[in-house]
């Protein structure tokens, strides 16, 4: 059976340090029909000169520009359209796959007929080495999707048609850094499914900025996602109980402690 196409898309903004590693990460996948679709966000590096000159080396790496900065939804979005596979994946301009990912992860869309979108375990690594592993449940309740426990999002490969029928990333206010939890959650209500893969496929680059990064807005839009979909009917959808609604505050709570003490918390956890 030949190899379905998967369709690489990545938002990139100020990404120079960080972002050869990420796409040499994929252009090294044992998989080899992808194409990757960047879009730079009008960066003020030299971002898009690098970007340039994986295109003029690799046909299957399309670069596209933003006039003005966009956000990521926007950009992600763009990269979208142009995408011509029949699988959608999302990675970040910072982050690295490992070796077996696109594969992997393929194959398992391919015996799970009924599965839309797949993710997978990753690990936290940083400029000191590798560190401890994000892991998933297998097959999330919709209670977890909710509480924004169930996937670790930039690992999602999916079916371009479900990402298409749900009109991509909500471009708002409040999905300029919450756009993945509302993509995940669009689809669920939508019908469709996803799971995780328990294999560590993944690396996930932290570092100080990654912290401090996080203001207290994004806590307060990820809470108002929450309510969106309270108010479309989610706990009735999914028959959850209406007791679940205390998880309303759990981002806010979370919001309110020091980056420092965040920062030594996953430290300690991913030694």
């Amino acid at each position: 059976m030949s190899e379905a196409k998967v369709s690489i898309v990545m938002a990139a903004y100020n990404a120079a340090e960080f972002i050869e590693d990420a796409i040499n990460s994929i252009k090294n996948q044992s998989y080899r029909n992808w194409e990757l679709i960047v879009c730079d966000d009008n960066s003020s590096d030299h971002t898009l000169k690098i970007l340039k000159s994986y295109e003029v080396e690799d046909d299957r790496i399309k670069i596209l520009h933003n006039d003005i900065n966009m956000k990521q939804s926007a950009t992600r979005n763009n990269c979208i359209e142009k995408a011509t596979g029949e699988y959608i994946m999302v990675h970040d301009s910072d982050d690295i796959m490992e070796i077996d990912k696109i594969k992997n992860q393929v194959r398992f869309l391919h015996e799970n007929e009924s599965i839309d979108f797949v993710c997978c375990d990753s690990y936290i690594f940083n400029s000191n080495g590798r560190k401890g592993a994000f892991h998933r449940n297998s097959f999330p309740s919709s209670k977890e999707v909710i509480r924004n426990k169930a996937f670790t999002y930039c690992t999602m490969l999916a079916k371009s048609s479900c990402i298409r029928e749900v009109g991509g990333y909500t471009v708002s206010d409040i999905t300029k850094t919450g756009e993945d939890y509302d993509l995940i959650c669009k689809m669920y209500m939508s019908g469709y499914t996803g799971a995780n893969i328990t294999e560590v496929l993944h690396g996930y680059r932290v570092n100080d900025d990654s912290y401090k990064r996080r203001k207290y807005k994004c806590y307060i839009d990820e809470t108002k996602v929450f309510f969106k979909f309270l108010k479309q009917g989610w706990f009735k959808n999914f028959d959850i109980p209406y007791y679940n609604m205390v998880y309303l505050i759990a981002p806010l709570l979370k919001g309110l402690v020091p980056w420092k003490i965040v920062q030594i918390f996953h430290n300690n956890k991913f030694k």
